[in-house]
């Protein structure tokens, strides 16, 4: 999953570089599904432990959290903004 994450930021990176202002990419962390209910919880808690590892603020996003930052980005209040990192 870190390497398709590390590929679709270069690509959104290099197509930016090619057409500024018409790329704008959002790359929220992990976020907390309901997709992980068809593992056992075993093994649901075993990868939850592990990724919180990886993870700086030690938490998992939530879907209801991951739209007002693209939102607003899109918006005209957001023209002046341009963040690259």
């Amino acid at each position: 999953m870190s390497a398709a994450k590390a590929a679709l930021r270069n690509f959104t990176r290099t197509l930016a570089s090619e057409q500024i202002g018409c790329v704008n990419a959002v790359s929220p962390g992990v976020i907390e599904t309901s997709l992980r209910q068809a593992l056992p919880e075993a093994t649901i808690e075993e990868l939850r432990q592990a990724l919180l590892q990886q993870i700086p603020v030690k938490r998992f996003g939530k879907p209801s959290r991951t739209m007002s930052p693209p939102t607003f980005l899109a918006s005209k209040q957001a023209s002046s903004i341009m963040v690259s990192s």
